[in-house]
């Protein structure tokens, strides 16, 4: 990103996230599978923070649901990350706002619904997507840049643009993932999505070394 808009330094790192250890341990997830999972949209929802694109969010799931009625009608629609009221969405829905919760019962919601739906304008994903791939959902999630989340595995579902039309494409997609009779087929690479302590812990020490071996300005 960083290169496309004309930045250039004589030293960089880039590193990926590490998993969070009070979440379930990747082994785990993978032998539990996904058979038990509701039709349930979890979205990352902070509608106070604009990059967090809430209004469209909303906009996008009322265009989905509105989309096919009977089809979508016992879809329930939940909200994580930010404490504050229900808010409707159409004739029929709203958005659960469950706020923010502590990681215990963090784990149990990532563990109940189908379908995630985080989206933010800036090149820098955040955790949820990540985690609620790595938890067996299919994602909806936009692309900005060169930041594709779809290159992580087959849990991503990108929206083609930011606007309520390719937001509920997405949704739609997800969604008909989840009739397919072998499942939804989502899956995240964990190696190339999250970094393991110790890389973290090597780059830290690469960079302690480079500032501290530099004469001062």
């Amino acid at each position: 990103f960083l290169d496309g808009a004309g930045y250039r330094f004589p030293d960089r790192e880039v590193f990926q996230p590490i998993w969070n250890a009070a979440l379930a341990p990747p082994a785990a997830l993978e032998a539990e599978g996904v058979s038990r999972r509701q039709p349930v949209v979890l979205v990352y929802w902070r509608p106070s923070v604009h990059r967090n694109l809430a209004e469209l969010a909303l906009a996008g799931l009322a265009r989905w649901l509105e989309s096919d009625p009977i089809t979508y009608q016992d879809w329930q629609v939940w909200g994580v990350g930010e404490d504050g009221p229900d808010v409707p969405i159409c004739r029929g829905h709203a958005l659960r706002n469950l706020g923010k919760l502590n990681m215990r019962h963090y784990d149990r919601v990532l563990r109940q619904a189908q379908i995630g739906l985080s989206l933010m304008l800036s090149p820098h994903p955040s955790y949820p997507p990540l985690e609620m791939a790595a938890y067996g959902m299919v994602v909806v999630t936009n692309r900005y840049g060169p930041k594709d989340l779809s290159r992580y595995g087959a849990g991503f579902e990108p929206t083609e643009g930011v606007a309520p039309s390719a937001v509920a494409a997405a949704l739609g997609r997800a969604a008909a993932r989840w009739r397919q009779p072998d499942g939804p087929g989502a899956g995240l690479d964990r190696t190339r999505a999250f970094a393991s302590e110790e890389a973290l812990d090597a780059m830290a020490r690469r960079v302690a070394a480079r500032l501290f071996l530099r004469p001062p300005i």
